[in-house]
């Protein structure tokens, strides 16, 4: 059986890429060993360990509105008047067994041409017979109606859908009628391959991870945050998922200890090494509670908050801190985090109650 993974890798966002990691190595246990990943970036195929072919991203880098998104679309699904590119492409779809299109916060209506370079995939993986399964997939927000026919006529043909913001994400699935199958993930269950950080296992470890969406007065909360840290006899250790190294820099004023990632396992390495962990991103999240960290999540957009809002309402847990609405102080993330062992058994609570959860994404 062939089976091809699409999705958003071959950026260095390292939430998208873990996604990858994850359900390749989920197939493999499964005895899914004929696997291509849909991706222009070839540290993708070193990352994972399997054969990369050309993404749908390339078939909608010429079209500048909606109308030409929309014709790309429709000629790639009626087969007509295709360049080489897209006639590859879909040679390259027609091969597959299943089209397995893993982890990424496109199902919403920001913009098309997230639905199209995404979904367009999906479409024609069915009009072949293909088996089409989504998961880890974020949905929402969905405020443009122009768009509900176009993601409802799509995952109405798909096999199965798992979303990664549980209750939320389904809601909003059959707000839409979606009648596919529909399930939740197993973010939570991520392993750890590598063994970078086992020089941290003693020194009780707050983890503070940045992201470039940060104020002027975030970047002095933080630092404030790690100076309380040190004095209550914890390690801070600042760390971030992309390109913020200097700004990681200019956080710490050469005080704290900086860390980056080579791949999403040292991630999740990390964090399991974290006595408690704060961060920026909605990957800090999925990792900490994956490794059973007490967290707290600082967001500064209204896309944040949805995604966290619902693992929220899902767990009961009080993660969230609106930056936009709050005025940060270092005793407000403290009171959050509590350092407490009562907090710390509601983590691992959460986790065990998300590992009794059955997740057939990867019954094929």
């Amino acid at each position: 059986m062939k089976i091809g993974i699409i999705g958003g890798y071959g950026y260095k966002n390292w939430g998208d890429d873990a996604q990858l990691m994850h359900s390749v190595i989920k197939l493999k246990e499964k005895g899914y060993n004929d696997i291509v990943v849909f991706s222009r970036a070839k540290y993708i195929q070193k990352l994972v360990n399997v054969p990369i072919c050309p993404s749908s991203h390339n078939l909608f880098k010429d079209c500048k509105t909606d109308d030409q998104l929309l014709q790309k679309y429709n000629r790639l699904i009626n087969n007509t008047d295709l360049n080489s590119v897209e006639k590859q492409f879909i040679k390259n779809i027609k091969s597959l067994d299943v089209l397995f299109f893993s982890g990424s916060g496109t199902i919403n209506t920001r913009h098309l041409r997230g639905l199209c370079i995404f979904l367009t995939p999906c479409m024609l993986a069915k009009i072949f017979n293909k088996k089409v399964i989504l998961s880890g997939q974020g949905i929402g927000p969905l405020t443009k109606p122009q768009y509900y026919s176009f993601i409802t006529n799509i995952l109405n043909d798909v096999d199965k859908i798992y979303v990664r913001d549980f209750e939320s994400g389904i809601n909003q699935l059959e707000a839409l009628n979606v009648n596919a199958e529909i399930g939740v993930d197993d973010a939570f269950d991520y392993p750890i391959t590598t063994d970078k950080y086992d020089y941290l296992k003693d020194k009780k470890v707050v983890g503070i991870n940045i992201s470039s969406f940060i104020t002027e007065e975030l970047k002095e909360v933080l630092f404030n945050l790690a100076v309380e840290i040190e004095h209550l006899d914890y390690h801070a250790v600042f760390n971030y998922f992309q390109n913020e190294g200097e700004l990681a820099e200019e956080i710490t004023k050469g005080k704290f200890e900086i860390t980056s990632f080579a791949n999403p396992s040292e991630i999740a390495e990390f964090y399991s090494h974290c006595k408690c962990a704060v961060g920026m991103r909605y990957h800090s999240t999925i990792f900490s509670i994956s490794q059973k960290v007490p967290h707290v999540n600082l967001y500064l957009n209204n896309y944040q908050k949805l995604k966290i809002n619902a693992i929220e309402e899902e767990t009961g847990l009080n993660i969230g801190i609106d930056c936009q609405q709050e005025t940060l102080t270092v005793n407000n993330i403290i009171e959050v985090l509590n350092f407490n062992r009562t907090y710390k058994n509601m983590f691992v609570d959460v986790y065990n109650d998300w590992k009794n959860k059955k997740y057939l994404g990867y019954d094929l």
